[in-house]
């Protein structure tokens, strides 16, 4: 799981109870605060835990996608880099690497 994609107990003391406690699922853009509690609000965090699994795979793809690419001589390693910067993978791939815009 992506760092970006992650999800963190707000107030772990409360970890027996669930009552008040919330989770705040970190995402592509946004970090969002679910209540956790009854069943409608496990049906949400169930189904945010499954985009985030989508988007890890879609961001799996477009790696697997810019390196045949590269491979294939059909981009150069600049092309490739502005790519992972378009999709905001840039730092994932290359850790030291600033974004310039």
């Amino acid at each position: 799981m992506h760092s970006r994609d992650k999800l963190v107990a707000n107030n772990p003391d409360e970890f027996p109870s669930s009552r008040g406690r919330c989770v705040t699922a970190v995402g592509h853009d946004e970090a969002h605060t679910l209540p956790v509690g009854n069943s409608t609000e496990r049906d949400v965090l169930l189904s945010a835990l499954r985009s985030g699994a989508l988007r890890a795979k879609l961001d799996a793809n477009e790696l697997q996608t810019i390196g045949i690419a590269l491979r294939s001589h059909m981009i150069s390693p600049e092309d490739a880099i502005a790519w992972l910067a378009d999709i905001g993978l840039v730092t994932q791939v290359i850790p030291d690497r600033e974004v310039q815009q």
